[in-house]
């Protein structure tokens, strides 16, 4: 499995976090201070998970339930045989 992917979003010693993965996998580990955040990189057409956890200096609190999403189909790549 790959590692979580954790975005941290809020200024200061409080504020949220949230976790993403592919379902099946988990993703890399990763902050962002911010109110608001987008997830890049992601893979066409796959199934992701999200939970959002609040925190302060006194540590994280307990995650949201997960909720699921699906990515859009990607792009086809361009024709290979054209010149």
């Amino acid at each position: 499995l790959k590692k979580f992917r954790r975005y941290q979003i809020g200024k200061g010693d409080a504020g949220s976090s949230y976790y993403y993965w592919e379902q099946q996998h988990q993703t890399d580990k990763e902050f962002v201070l911010d109110t608001s955040a987008v997830l890049a990189n992601l893979s066409g057409y796959t199934h992701y998970m999200l939970t959002l956890t609040a925190f302060n200096m006194a540590g994280d609190g307990p995650p949201s339930e997960p909720r699921g999403a699906r990515t859009q189909q990607s792009a086809p790549s361009p024709p290979g045989f054209l010149t």
